[in-house]
């Protein structure tokens, strides 16, 4: 199978409207695609981060921290680590 790079170009033939409107409509507009990954980057990353401090894992890793037997200290130090590692994370990503 040719490799489309090495197959010659037309240059004589421009292409029509209805082939633009397709090749956008598949291709769409890099700019669009860029708007929305930098719109939903801050979901994607808080997201991933309230799934890694709600595992079963995290939880035994608090264990091994004095006096984090209760389940509201570990809330509360849940809650510590977020806020400020999701506030540089998002800042360090813009």
């Amino acid at each position: 199978m040719d490799n489309l790079d090495n197959l010659p170009l037309d240059a004589s033939k421009q292409a029509s409207p209805s082939e633009l409107k397709v090749l956008q409509k598949y291709f769409g507009n890099k700019t669009q695609n860029t708007k929305l990954w930098n719109e939903l980057k801050g979901v994607v990353i808080a997201t991933a981060l309230f799934i890694i401090l709600s595992t079963n894992f995290f939880d035994k890793c608090l264990d091994y921290l004095p006096n984090t037997d209760s389940p509201m200290i570990k809330l509360g130090l849940k809650v510590l680590i977020y806020a400020p590692t999701l506030y540089v994370v998002i800042i360090m990503t813009n």
